[in-house]
């Protein structure tokens, strides 16, 4: 009985610790958050688990467009992520964020991950939108937590 109670306990242990992968070093965790805010046809992302990346004072600052930077608090940045998927009408359109490198900084309890990453529409013509993100990230405890992004899109004229 106790070996069957070992064993049960060992693939629970298993279990949770493959489940919490993400959030335990700043890479996994930063490269979690594009893959959880892309979606399928007909399907938007898990807004409470995209947030659960991010601890609950975090500042996001975003390049809108060539002349126009958007700062957010953690809900404003994930209502202007639901915003874009109504404007893409997401029952017809997928979106996807992919990164295409990533350079990772770590000392002690903090981390800085420059990201780049190209976000595309599939479904339409327009091409992929290529950009650079500089995630600056946190230990508590025995996970990592965003506490500021700051991003730059590709523009034609270089950096």
């Amino acid at each position: 009985m106790s070996r069957c109670f070992f064993i049960l306990l060992l693939v629970i242990t298993l279990c949770v610790n493959s489940m919490a992968l993400p959030f335990q070093e700043p890479e996994a965790l930063v490269i979690d958050i594009y893959k959880s805010v892309s979606s399928e046809i007909g399907k938007t992302p898990d807004w409470n688990y995209v947030k659960s990346h991010f601890h609950p004072d975090a500042v996001i600052v975003l390049r809108a467009s060539p002349k126009e930077t958007k700062k957010f608090n953690l809900d404003g940045f994930i209502q202007d992520f639901r915003d874009f998927y109504n404007k893409i009408d997401s029952t017809k359109n997928s979106f996807k964020e992919e990164v295409i490198s990533i350079k990772t900084l770590k000392f002690g309890n903090i981390a800085h991950c420059y990201v780049v990453y190209e976000a595309s529409i599939p479904t339409s013509k327009r091409p992929a939108q290529r950009g650079l993100d500089s995630w600056h990230l946190m230990k508590k405890g025995n996970r990592w937590y965003v506490v500021s992004v700051v991003s730059e899109i590709e523009l034609a004229a270089g950096p």
